[in-house]
C-alpha cells in the first residue's frame, strides 16, 4: 500500500479536480488517501465515490494556511503504510507515473527520494525540469518536491517538514530537499516522468516571504557557501 498526503486549503475544486483525475488513473491501486485539511473555514468534505478509501485529518483553526508543512507531517505521521506520496495541491497527473516511481524508489534503497518534473499550467513553463538550472547542490530538477515519494522511514529520520516557515515563497519546500541531502539521500529525478500543476498562491501569509527566507539564510547560507 501507499500512503498518498494531500494537503487542502479552500480549494476544494483543485484537490477534487486532482482526486477525479488519480480515480481513473489509479483505480484498483492499492492506496489510502489522506487529506490534511490545516483549518480552514471552509472544511474539506468527499466528494464522490473511489476505490481507495479517503482520511480527512482536520488541524486547528487559522487564519491564513500556515504552509505545507504542518500538513504532510500530520499526514505521515496518520500513514499506514511505510511508502508516502507527497502531492501538492494543485497538482494534476498526466497518467500513470506511480509505477516508474516505485521502481526508482525500490532502485535507490532506503535512502531513496523520487521527484517529478512539473509543468507550471498559469506559468505555461517547466517549474521542475532537468533543464531548469539551480544553485543547489542537487540533480537537476530536484529542488522542489510538488509529487515525490518517500519511504517513511527516512522522512521520520529527517525530521520531516520544518514548521518554522509560514506559508511563501517555497522556502519550506526547499528547506527539506536540503535536510534530505544532509542525511545522505539517494536522489532519483527523471523528466519523463511529470505532473501539470495549477498555482495556488492565493492565502500567502502577509511578511512571510521575508520571515521564510531569514530562517531559509540563516540555516542553509553557511552550508552553501
Amino acid at each position: 500500500m501507499i500512503s498518498v498526503i494531500m494537503p487542502y486549503w479552500e480549494y476544494q475544486d483543485l484537490l477534487d479536480a486532482c482526486l477525479v483525475r488519480m480515480s481513473h488513473i489509479y483505480n484498483g491501486y492499492d492506496l489510502e488517501v489522506i487529506v490534511v485539511d490545516d483549518g480552514s473555514s471552509s472544511p474539506y468534505s468527499v466528494a464522490g465515490n473511489y476505490s481507495w478509501p479517503i482520511h480527512v485529518i482536520r488541524l486547528p483553526r487559522q487564519e491564513k494556511r500556515m504552509n505545507l508543512c504542518s500538513a504532510f507531517n500530520a499526514g505521515a505521521e496518520a500513514s499506514q503504510s511505510n511508502t508516502l506520496m507527497l502531492v501538492d495541491l494543485g497538482v494534476i497527473f498526466r497518467g500513470d507515473i506511480l509505477r516508474e516511481m516505485q521502481k526508482e524508489l525500490a532502485s535507490a534503497g532506503s535512502r531513496g527520494f523520487v521527484t517529478t518534473a512539473v509543468w507550471g499550467i498559469e506559468e505555461n513553463t517547466w517549474l521542475c525540469h532537468e533543464s531548469k538550472k539551480s544553485s543547489l547542490p542537487l540533480p537537476r530538477g530536484a529542488s522542489i518536491p510538488y509529487c515525490s515519494l518517500i519511504y517513511k522511514e527516512h522522512f521520520n529520520r529527517v525530521g520531516g517538514f520544518s514548521e518554522a516557515y509560514r506559508n511563501g515563497k517555497d522556502y519550506e519546500a526547499v528547506d527539506i530537499v536540503m535536510k534530505l541531502f544532509n542525511k545522505d539521500t539517494i536522489f532519483r529525478f527523471r523528466s519523463d516522468l511529470a505532473v501539470n500543476y495549477h498555482s495556488n498562491q492565493r492565502g500567502w501569509s502577509i511578511g512571510a516571504e521575508d520571515r521564510n527566507s531569514e530562517i531559509y539564510r540563516r540555516k542553509w547560507c553557511p552550508i552553501l557557501r
